[in-house]
């Protein structure tokens, strides 16, 4: 179920199982191909893709169950039966639906995905670049303006960036410094073709940021592999989060600027509450969607 197979250049397709762990499959592949993973290390694909797959550099590549073209499944029923996208498209209504489900149906899929099939896998992004801009959370409007402007920007290349918000406590170095115990935490993603590159579209939409708690310095770059995070060494080990999630009226690109902080004011308010507050490691994370984003269907 965790088996990782090789890539087929010809079509360039992996067959991987549901229990293999997207960024050692990303590890897997070679030098000029890329697989889309989830942000942080250690997520095995199989829940990962059946919720759609919003991972790393999603405005420029979409969500990854995009990619899946075939997937072998034993049903309710208990029979066994392969699904692709050809199958789908040749009017087989079984592997429609099966298709359909692949793509956002989570713990509602009626069966066992015992392989999948992904391809064509992406060309790597050789400039990536990885920053984060803190602000003290009481200047949260501050840093989801930037977000928002980023979201709907029509400037070339913007597509390259992904962007998300977080809502936190200060990491121990940054309350110390700072004397700031909750942050909202902008953090900024550049896949770009060169790290020039990359660092040219992150100097485009953070020159104008105001109100950080630290000045803006460019970001590191780094290679993809490298990015899906690890959990902080100040977590409590063993911790364990009570995911809530909640809805905006549309995406975030499409929301009114009042509609939004409405939305949002209540979330603040809890982190700014002292005793209330959830205990670490939890935070409130607001994914960016991007204007971009539509052309492929995320």
């Amino acid at each position: 179920m965790n088996q990782i197979g090789k890539v087929n250049m010809e079509d360039k397709t992996i067959q991987v199982g549901p229990g293999a762990i997207g960024d050692e499959v990303l590890k897997s592949l070679p030098d000029d191909l890329f697989l889309p993973c989830g942000h942080c290390a250690g997520v095995p694909l199989g829940g990962y893709l059946l919720g759609g797959g919003l991972g790393l550099g999603f405005p420029r590549y979409g969500y990854t169950s995009m990619l899946v073209k075939e997937v072998d499944v034993v049903l309710a029923d208990g029979t066994s039966m392969t699904a692709s996208e050809e199958g789908a498209k040749s009017g087989d209504e079984k592997q429609k639906a099966i298709m359909d489900m692949i793509k956002g149906s989570y713990t509602s899929f009626p069966g066992v995905i015992t392989k999948y099939t992904l391809g064509p896998l992406p060309p790597r992004p050789k400039g990536v670049m990885n920053g984060a801009i803190f602000f003290d959370i009481k200047d949260w409007t501050k840093a989801f303006d930037v977000l928002r402007c980023i979201e709907v920007s029509d400037e070339p290349n913007a597509e390259a960036i992904e962007a998300a918000c977080v809502l936190t406590y200060s990491p121990p170095p940054l309350a110390e410094a700072t004397g700031v115990q909750v942050m909202c935490i902008l953090g900024i993603a550049i896949y770009a073709d060169t790290p020039e590159q990359g660092l040219e579209i992150w100097k485009t939409h953070t020159k104008n940021i105001e109100g950080s708690l630290l000045p803006v310095e460019d970001p590191k770059h780094m290679p993809v592999e490298d990015m899906p995070a690890t959990y902080s060494a100040f977590y409590p080990k063993g911790a364990r989060y009570v995911v809530q999630g909640f809805k905006l009226a549309g995406p975030l690109y499409k929301v009114s600027d009042e509609s939004f902080k409405e939305s949002m004011q209540p979330l603040v308010d809890l982190w700014v509450s002292g005793e209330n507050r959830p205990p670490p490691p939890s935070h409130t994370l607001v994914p960016g969607s991007h204007i971009s984003a539509q052309d492929k269907g995320t």
